[in-house]
């Protein structure tokens, strides 16, 4: 999900599953990548990233759809995710 920008449009024009709202969508998107990163790149095992993708403070921000935060990139999420974990 974080594709140029007409990528991302195209996706959610003509991807986004029926009963799931757009912002839904991305903010899953973000979520999966999130949680694949942390699983390929640092090595967490699934139940630990999803925990720790889950209770971060960044996803709390992510699913507040009124700070904006599921509109920015998966990297750019992730990024924050980052920080707050302690990884960078």
């Amino acid at each position: 999900c974080n594709h140029a920008i007409f990528v991302l449009q195209w996706q959610i024009t003509f991807n986004t599953p029926p009963t799931m709202s757009k912002e839904t969508y991305m903010i899953e998107c973000i979520t999966r990548d999130m949680i694949s990163w942390l699983m390929n790149d640092y090595h967490y095992s699934m139940d630990k990233a999803m925990d720790s993708v889950y209770t971060s403070k960044t996803y709390g921000s992510l699913i507040n759809v009124n700070t904006g935060l599921y509109f920015q990139s998966s990297q750019y999420v992730f990024e924050d995710l980052q920080k707050e974990l302690s990884l960078q």
